[in-house]
């Protein structure tokens, strides 16, 4: 039996997982073939969960198998993200598949 939730189900941060999911995927390299597969899984299980919450009540087991999927994907990303994944590689990678190889991003000077 599926713990009862009883909260409204966060769609949007879920969608944002989603995009963090994305930009995750796009940064690891492609011969890391087992880390791409468990993103693209969570990425997946992600969508199930909006789904699931969209189309079922507060409180029903759709609900709660929303949460469920939802927290199972938190608890994986956690297990793939440290200290050391470096946001500036998401960051670069989400840029390049929005504006292309052609356009050069400056960084952000410091300011004094």
């Amino acid at each position: 039996m599926l713990p009862r939730r009883d909260e409204p189900f966060p769609v949007d941060a879920c969608r944002d997982l989603v995009g963090l999911v994305r930009a995750l995927y796009r940064a690891t390299p492609r011969e890391d073939r087992a880390l791409r597969r468990r993103l693209v899984e969570m990425g997946r299980s992600l969508k199930i969960a909006i789904d699931l919450a969209e189309r079922t009540s507060t409180g029903s087991v759709g609900h709660r198998a929303a949460w469920l999927r939802a927290e199972e994907v938190c608890r994986g990303l956690g297990e793939v993200v440290d200290v050391f994944t470096p946001a500036r590689v998401l960051f670069d990678s989400a840029t390049k598949a929005v504006v292309g190889g052609g356009i050069s991003l400056k960084p952000k000077r410091t300011e004094r």
